[in-house]
């Protein structure tokens, strides 16, 4: 019995010892699996960053060369200087404009009419006349004699002012106070005529001449009161006013300072803030801009110069230009005054205006500056040929921030590149005689 329970006893061990040796070969198994997948992934992240590297790595965009412009320019902040004149007068509180806006007149011409005093009871006892004139006529048309005599007469006279009244009634929607002036006075004379007419033939032709000289008593009266207003210069009419008319001249230009246009700014405001009209001259004006000193010293020689100015807007015009003033440095700054001769009159109703400054412009094969580099302390890009980077020695004409103009190759000289060569965009990122996968830009 006591051998029995050893055997047992020690058979009972070499089964648990079996099952602990199974437990601990899969164990093995399963982390050399999990050991052999993790060496998998990274020969596979490995290689795939190989191949990435190998392909996309060389993969580089780039640009052909073709023919463009660049320019030497500064964006700035204009002030519009004009010669203007200002229509005031002692009694402008009754002063009438016959003028449209914009519309050009020449020097002497009557622009509007002014009154010494307020002329609305005078006007008010000519239209009381002309009623009681209208009713007397009407009175007389009941002479049946008159009517058959003169009828003719009166209904062409009658269709003529029905003709001159709807003219008029246009031209008071459209402002034309140059022809108002004449069609009224055209429809007074067919009222004296058809008054004369139908006074001649009635009992009330006494009544009605009567009416007709105490209408010329206000009418001259009328005339007495008025004065008649006249360009000092040709120009155009504008309506649009800021109070900076006799500030802003020509003749201040020279006086001008840096620290005045600054306080005037807030007062600059593009609109009619002051009311009244004014003359401005069409054929020139001055336009001055605050820039740093150093703008001075690079690009401006002479007060003649010829630059170009780009009002920025709707249509970003392209006006010539040339330097007409500039001013002592302040505080590294200095006024610039430009003229014009051209444009001018879509500058009459602004007084500060928005512009590129263009102090010159070049033109040439024209490629990024991104795709300049330097190689042995010379200028150059890297050109593609045949799939590889080869570096170009250039001569640089023009440079900005964004282009440069390059030199034309020619047959005399190892420098140049040539229309439409394949160069990279971004130069600094390619070595010479490394392949490339193109990317055209």
């Amino acid at each position: 019995m006591h051998n029995d329970n050893v055997y047992l006893h020690r058979g009972g061990n070499t089964m648990a010892n079996s099952s602990e040796v199974e437990s601990k070969k899969i164990v093995k198994r399963k982390r050399k699996i999990r050991f052999g997948r993790v060496i998998i992934v990274l020969s596979l992240l490995f290689y795939l960053s190989m191949f990435t590297y190998a392909f996309f790595g060389q993969m580089m965009k780039t640009y052909i060369v073709n023919y463009g412009e660049i320019e030497d320019s500064n964006n700035a902040v204009g002030y519009v200087i004009r010669n203007e004149q200002v229509i005031t007068n002692n009694f402008a509180a009754n002063l009438k404009p016959i003028k449209n806006e914009g519309e050009r007149v020449a020097k002497g011409s009557i622009i509007a009419t002014a009154f010494r005093e307020s002329t609305d009871e005078i006007e008010g006892k000519i239209s009381e006349t002309e009623e009681k004139m209208q009713s007397a006529i009407k009175e007389q048309e009941n002479n049946k004699l008159a009517s058959a005599i003169f009828s003719e007469d009166i209904r062409k006279i009658d269709h003529d002012t029905e003709q001159k009244v709807s003219e008029l009634c246009h031209m008071i929607d459209g402002n034309d106070f140059d022809q108002i002036v004449q069609i009224k006075s055209e429809i007074d004379d067919n009222l004296k005529k058809r008054a004369e007419i139908s006074g001649e033939i009635g009992p009330a032709s006494q009544y009605i001449k009567s009416l007709l000289n105490e209408k010329k008593v206000y009418e001259n009266k009328l005339a007495m009161l008025k004065e008649n207003i006249r360009a000092d210069f040709a120009g155009v009419i504008s309506y649009n006013t800021d109070g900076l008319e006799g500030v802003l001249t020509p003749s201040s230009i020279p006086m001008l300072n840096i620290e005045q246009l600054v306080a005037l700014e807030n007062n600059v405001q593009n609109g009619n803030t002051a009311g009244g009209i004014k003359v401005v001259d069409n054929f020139e004006c001055f336009i001055t801009v605050v820039l740093d000193n150093k703008f001075k010293k690079d690009r401006i020689n002479d007060t003649k110069k010829n630059v170009w100015l780009r009002f920025l807007g709707s249509e970003n015009e392209l006006v010539p230009a040339i330097i007409y003033n500039v001013s002592e440095e302040d505080k590294g700054k200095v006024l610039i005054t430009f003229i014009i001769d051209e444009k001018v009159e879509n500058l009459i109703n602004l007084r500060k205006i928005n512009l590129d400054i263009i102090w010159a412009t070049s033109k040439g094969l024209k490629i990024p500056a991104s795709s300049l580099v330097k190689k042995d302390n010379k200028d150059g890009v890297m050109v593609v040929k045949a799939n590889y980077t080869k570096f170009q020695e250039v001569s640089i004409v023009d440079q900005n921030n964004e282009y440069a103009i390059i030199e034309e190759a020619n047959s005399w000289s190892d420098k140049g590149i040539s229309l439409y060569d394949e160069i990279i965009l971004n130069g600094s990122n390619a070595e010479e005689g490394r392949q490339v996968r193109k990317w055209n830009f």
